[in-house]
């Protein structure tokens, strides 16, 4: 997946998570996946877009994330935020 919306999402998700248990992971381009289709209608309960990060000595992946606000909305914000397995943009005070 490529795009400029997805890198800066990507550099956020980098970013707002470095790591997992003191272990660093990273977050991959080809690790993103947005809804496609009639899956990307805002009435349809599914996440708009899903992704994955790894260990960064590749042994497994660490995070397996995803969200119902677009990649769009969630680059407007400055940190990320993660609930479960749900992505969240978090708002300056």
């Amino acid at each position: 997946m490529s795009g400029r919306v997805a890198k800066k999402l990507l550099a956020l998700l980098n970013a707002s998570f470095p790591e997992r248990n003191g272990l660093p992971i990273e977050w991959l381009e080809n690790d993103m996946h947005p809804a496609k289709g009639a899956w990307r209608k805002k009435s349809m309960d599914v996440w708009s877009w899903q992704a994955y990060a790894q260990y960064k000595d590749n042994s497994c992946i660490a995070y397996a994330v995803g969200s119902y606000a677009t990649m769009t909305e969630l680059i407007k914000f400055k940190k990320l935020e993660m609930v479960g397995d749900e992505i969240y943009g978090v708002k300056e005070t």
